[in-house]
């Protein structure tokens, strides 16, 4: 049950007898009624002196009382309780005062006469009372947005982007002082004038502007809805980009000089390797002549210095021919079709037959291989390169296992796995690039097989990686995106 404090400010006992005869005497009309606890001040100063020590709800306060006349009671009154609602009752029905004490803010007028009845009374003190408490809140409310709207303007105002304040009908509201910056003038020639926002997706766009020096700029804006001081406006998000614009150019700019400088690079690699290739073949030319008219001479020196010089004029066309696919793959646009990995693997053992017969190699192979999808040539010289290293690095006799698996992503991956010693944990990291010599090798290559797989697999959009621990073999394997359930092979 609700207590009602109410302070009953009159100087006539028979009045105040029967305001209080009428509170007590109320009807309840809800479940719960509340309780009035009332106090009676005869003067304005008795009344001041309750304000100071008792929080009432409501005031009943006499126009007329000995220390004060017409509105000066409640002047005094609502000055030292502002938020306390006041009903005025007096026994004189001067509507004129009524008015004047309603515009001063007294919530109702009530007359003392045998129209006032304790409905009435009742009512009009819960009435007064809910619509303090309302008026309070809504008072809370607003000061709480502009005081919100305070913070607002002042992290806007402080914000190193700049900041415009756009109405509805494209009028500029508000500019921060980053903005005057950007913009290069004054916000109070900006204040008032029409600004138009470009419709772009996304809610931004870019402006040019010219800065104090003259030179332009670029900037870039970003707007959304928001609401200003209670109207709708749009946020307009102001950011000098000249130097992002700048930079972008300039990269673009080194991008066309470095594409020209590699098309010329490749050019120039592409004839000097055809040069050098040519003095190689003579080389070996020459050299397979001596071996071929004087090896009946019986020289082991010059035999084996013979023999060393038409080695070393085939690895070094073979390392000539892996940079230039290395080039290549690096450049050319190709196309990615599907290809039948069974023909790819009868290709390269097809490569390796003499391998594979010298050191008595084995080789384990599932009867059906899955379609993938790339370019034949690069993808049979990767598989190529995988069986020879697993030849030349794996045990003695060599025995490769070769195989596929199907990823629930729809990659294949094709792995050969061999019976070597194995590669250390450290040295996997470094295995894919160009020029690695790992120490667990037992024949010494060109380091350029496994950065050429690396780079073949990566264009044709699949992955590269070894499985592997010392004294337990590897097995090397890459992806490749499974090929459509009924592909044509142009390569059969």
């Amino acid at each position: 049950m609700d207590i009602i404090k109410i302070l009953l400010i009159e100087d006539n006992p028979a009045h105040a007898r029967l305001i209080r005869k009428l509170l007590s005497s109320v009807k309840p009309t809800i479940s719960d009624p509340p309780t009035y606890e009332l106090h009676h001040a005869e003067r304005t100063e008795r009344a001041l002196a309750y304000l100071k020590t008792i929080r009432f709800d409501i005031i009943l306060l006499d126009l007329f009382l000995p220390d004060s006349k017409n509105l000066e009671a409640f002047d005094r009154i609502s000055k030292v309780a502002p938020n306390i609602p006041i009903i005025i009752i007096s026994g004189y029905s001067d509507e004129q005062l009524a008015i004047k004490a309603m515009q001063l803010g007294a919530q109702d007028y009530l007359t003392k006469d045998d129209s006032l009845v304790s409905s009435i009374l009742t009512r009009a003190v819960r009435y007064a009372i809910e619509r303090n408490r309302l008026r309070a809140q809504v008072e809370k409310q607003t000061a709480a947005l502009a005081a919100s709207e305070t913070r607002r303007r002042a992290i806007i105002e402080r914000n190193p982007d700049g900041i415009i304040i756009v109405n509805k009908h494209g009028t500029v509201k508000f500019v921060n002082p980053a903005a005057e910056i950007i913009l290069n003038s004054n916000k109070n020639d900006l204040l008032g004038q029409p600004f138009s926002l470009p419709r772009s997706k996304g809610g931004t766009a870019e402006l040019s502007v010219k800065r104090k020096s003259g030179d332009p700029a670029s900037i870039e804006l970003r707007f959304v809805e928001s609401e200003w001081e209670g109207e709708p406006v749009f946020q307009v998000s102001l950011r000098d980009i000249t130097i992002h614009e700048e930079v972008k150019a300039e990269m673009r700019q080194r991008t066309d000089e470095l594409m020209v400088q590699n098309i010329a690079l490749d050019e120039f690699a592409h004839t000097m390797a055809h040069q050098i290739q040519g003095l190689l073949s003579q080389i070996i030319g020459y050299a397979s002549y001596i071996d071929m008219h004087y090896r009946h001479a019986n020289n082991d020196e010059i035999n084996h210095a013979n023999d060393r010089i038409i080695q070393s004029g085939h690895k070094m066309n073979n390392v000539i021919n892996e940079l230039l696919l290395l080039a290549s793959i690096r450049g050319e646009n190709i196309p990615i079709v599907p290809i039948n990995m069974k023909r790819i693997v009868e290709e390269v053992k097809k490569r390796l037959r003499f391998q594979i017969e010298d050191n008595h190699a084995t080789i384990q192979e599932p009867d059906d291989w899955p379609d993938v999808m790339g370019h034949d040539p690069w993808i049979e010289e990767a598989l190529f390169n995988y069986m020879n290293n697993a030849l030349k690095y794996g045990g003695y006799p060599p025995h490769l296992e070769i195989g596929s698996d199907l990823k629930p992503d729809g990659m294949v991956t094709i792995w050969v796995k061999d019976n070597g010693q194995g590669i250390a944990e450290e040295d996997i990291s470094r295995i894919f690039k160009p020029h690695t010599r790992l120490h667990q090798m037992r024949v010494r290559g060109e380091g350029l097989g496994l950065s050429i797989v690396y780079r073949i697999i990566q264009r044709c959009g699949g992955q590269v990686g070894v499985d592997s621990e010392v004294d337990q073999g590897s097995k090397f394997w890459f992806t490749l995106p499974q090929a459509p359930s009924k592909p044509t092979h142009p390569n059969k």
